[in-house]
């Protein structure tokens, strides 16, 4: 998955893909890379992880507005890999992130973060 993902990723690079479709394919890396991460934990996939928060953090203080609520959210996954967070700090940010999603128009990922939420809550 992690050679389909970086291949991906160096095909876009050489089209020269636009800022729009640069922001969701860090998203969508940065919630393949966590998905990963979770079952395999390998470091690689920590490095992905970290890069793709890196570049929607570049885009976001570039001025798009769209990608908040998505670096929210790998925010929030972030969080909860780490063991000392606390369930109310974890809770607060992935509210935010599905606040800012919905505010954006992207119900979808809204929903998608709803969903993980919910699995980080029963856990």
């Amino acid at each position: 998955a992690l050679g389909r993902v970086l291949g991906r990723r160096k095909a876009y690079r050489r089209l020269g893909g636009s800022h729009v479709s640069n922001q969701f394919m860090a998203f969508l890396d940065g919630l393949v890379s966590f998905g990963l991460l979770r079952k395999k934990k390998c470091r690689k996939f920590l490095r992905l992880a970290n890069q793709s928060i890196a570049t929607l953090t570049r885009i976001s203080a570039a001025g798009s507005i769209n990608c908040v609520g998505m670096l929210q959210f790998l925010k929030a996954e972030q969080l909860t890999l780490r063991r000392v967070a606390p369930m109310h700090s974890v809770k607060a940010c992935y509210d935010k992130a599905i606040a800012q999603l919905y505010r954006s128009g992207f119900i979808h990922y809204c929903a998608l973060a709803s969903e993980r939420a919910g699995e980080y809550m029963i856990q």
